[in-house]
């Protein structure tokens, strides 16, 4: 065996558990098995793949923010569009109707998410209202124009 980091192995990208990101380790390849080890304890072990810069990686091996990106769905999406109110739920409706494939939408609505520890809740749901009457769908555009104007102008009265 040869010590290799991870990211020079190979044109098959196998994972190691996050905390060990960036270590020296050693890789053994086999006919079908490809085996990772750490100061000579095993601690990886992955099905050999053929097809090359395919990412080979094992969920307990993703750090903790992995599994919450990973968790998001368009119902949990939707669930939290309707605690905030009845705009976010039209426009975080609209968000996933503009996007060929729902996960697209994600990062969109984590950006609108984040409006909610900004501006707070009445604030978005005042700005989604006035992006639906304006047919403006998207986190830009609620960050834009009159919608933005509006948040503003209720950061300042609020």
């Amino acid at each position: 065996m040869s010590s290799w980091t991870i990211s020079n192995f190979c044109p098959v990208l196998s994972s190691v558990p996050y905390h060990l990101v960036h270590c020296p380790v050693e890789v053994k390849v086999r006919e079908n098995l490809v085996e990772i080890f750490h100061e000579h304890q095993r601690m990886a072990c992955h099905q050999r793949s053929r097809v090359r810069y395919r990412h080979t990686t094992l969920p307990p091996h993703m750090p903790p923010e992995h599994w919450a990106y990973k968790a998001q769905s368009k119902e949990a999406f939707l669930s939290w569009a309707e605690r905030i109110g009845p705009q976010t739920q039209v426009q975080v409706h609209a968000i996933f109707e503009s996007k060929e494939h729902e996960e697209q939408a994600f990062r969109t609505l984590k950006g609108v998410q984040r409006l909610v520890q900004q501006y707070g809740q009445d604030r978005l749901e005042a700005a989604c209202h006035t992006a639906n009457v304006l047919g403006m769908v998207g986190l830009q555009r609620l960050r834009s124009g009159n919608v933005l104007g509006l948040l503003f102008s209720l950061r300042r009265t609020g």
